[in-house]
């Protein structure tokens, strides 16, 4: 116990962090719902590897990477129809994205960052959004994550330690979405040699042994699956891992909606953009790597996907940007806690960009119930719910500001930082009753039930296929 009490009071954001991500990720553990209809797309693969146990040769999902359904196979064998355990494997991945956020912010930029990073990721809408819906893409973004913190703590201090975290991450990070985390970790690998001034020929031995170790263990999968299911295989992975970028597949529709996923960066960072925008909407927020080149690779870790994936001809989910989040929150609490909480000026603009980010989600929020009519006036619960969520958690984030960020930001790094109970039990509140209310009408709102309805339907066709 004092064991146990030791850590707590050294680390007490790290225990905070995951236990707020584990409570929000997993509630209800009766009648969980799922929400995303995608995920009917690679739970019957799940359920196949749990009868046949073929884990190298079962059926794919338009070629996405194993990782997901592999995973799911092991954790839902014991309760097929359990939705929870289907997303227990995303749930964790969100957990250690928190704990790689303290442990890595913490050696490079100091107890105060790694505290402000991991109390504002895991209250942030899309990381509890995220950790509750079981897709590639946050594995993948969490593998990728890993891999640049422990790059760029190798980077800091070199432990090779830290050189086998990067390249098991990124292993990881490869099974679930091979191209783009692969794609993502050569621009941050490169940035971060140009910034310490590293050999560019040991950076491209370093990144060659990343590499081949990423492609060897996705390759022995990609080689089963040529030779169960043929060429067909082959080229579906080819337009998986680089024609989707350009545009969806055959003759889908080529989105030129460029500003989606800036939009959906901002309502992501909720109920902290505020902040974000107060910070990103100054000149100097854009030369401040003059005073610490290390600002570049906070600019790396997010800006290049945001740009590629705004500018690709695809789809604009909010999944689809799930990489940009992690480094994200960590420049927001640098700039916080170096530059911007010591700032008056910044402090006024914050306080009107409260304002303005209340008007701009009551705006969305009106948009919305004006596209989905149907829905709403299906579920009135529901909408009271979305409205309750928005204004207790923008509620909860203005808390934290006045009584958790500033104090925070403005106190010397050996000083305590206890949690803010006020704050933090609004913005766990807030998400809790919605999930709640989302508990209850997943039962009985038809937009709803159709996706239960669907997934417990692959999973019996499967069933009755093989069995």
């Amino acid at each position: 116990m004092g064991v146990v009490m030791r850590l707590w009071w050294r680390y007490p954001w790290w225990w905070v962090s995951m236990g707020v991500l584990a409570f929000l990720g997993s509630w209800p553990l009766v009648g969980f719902p799922l929400t995303d209809a995608d995920i009917a797309h690679w739970v019957p693969i799940a359920r196949e590897i749990q009868l046949t146990g073929r884990f190298l040769t079962s059926s794919n999902d338009q070629t996405h990477g194993p990782l997901l359904a592999w995973t799911a196979a092991v954790l839902a064998a014991p309760r097929p129809h359990a939705f929870w355990l289907y997303n227990l494997f995303n749930l964790c991945c969100g957990i250690w994205g928190l704990a790689v956020m303290y442990g890595g912010a913490r050696v490079i930029w100091g107890r105060r960052v790694a505290a402000m990073s991991v109390g504002m990721a895991c209250t942030s809408l899309v990381w509890v959004y995220l950790s509750r819906t079981p897709m590639y893409d946050w594995p993948a973004a969490m593998g990728l994550w890993s891999a640049m913190m422990a790059w760029w703590v190798w980077l800091e201090t070199r432990r090779p330690l830290a050189f086998g975290g990067a390249m098991l991450s990124l292993m990881i990070a490869a099974t679930s979405r091979f191209s783009i985390t692969v794609g993502l970790m050569a621009i941050f690998v490169g940035v971060g040699a140009w910034v310490y001034r590293r050999g560019w020929w040991r950076t491209l031995l370093e990144w060659a042994v990343l590499k081949t170790a990423a492609c060897a263990l996705i390759g022995i999968w990609v080689y089963c699956q040529y030779r169960t299911h043929g060429s067909p295989f082959m080229v579906e992975w080819w337009v998986d891992n680089v024609g989707r970028y350009i545009k969806e597949p055959g003759d889908s529709t080529v989105y030129h909606d460029y500003y989606g996923f800036l939009l959906l960066t901002l309502v992501g960072m909720f109920p902290h953009t505020f902040m974000l925008l107060g910070t990103l909407c100054q000149k100097s927020v854009w030369t401040r790597w003059r005073d610490d080149r290390r600002q570049w690779l906070l600019w790396a870790g997010w800006l290049p996907c945001l740009v590629l994936f705004s500018f690709s001809g695809h789809v604009k989910l909010a999944r689809y940007i799930a990489y940009v989040f992690p480094m994200l929150t960590v420049f927001l609490a640098v700039q916080m806690v170096q530059y911007d909480l010591i700032n008056p000026r910044w402090v006024r603009r914050v306080n009107r960009m409260m304002g303005w980010t209340l008007g701009g989600m009551s705006v969305l929020l009106a948009m919305t119930a004006f596209q989905f009519q149907k829905e709403v006036a299906a579920s009135p619960l529901f909408v009271v719910g979305v409205i309750g969520l928005v204004l207790g958690v923008l509620g909860g984030g203005w808390l934290a500001f006045q009584r958790q960020w500033m104090p925070m930001g403005l106190g010397r790094e050996e000083d305590s930082m206890p949690v803010d109970p006020w704050a933090m039990g609004v913005l766990v509140g807030s998400y809790g009753l919605f999930l709640t209310v989302l508990a209850i009408e997943y039962q009985r709102a038809p937009f709803l039930t159709m996706v239960s309805d669907e997934i417990h339907a692959v999973i019996e066709a499967v069933d009755h296929r093989i069995q």
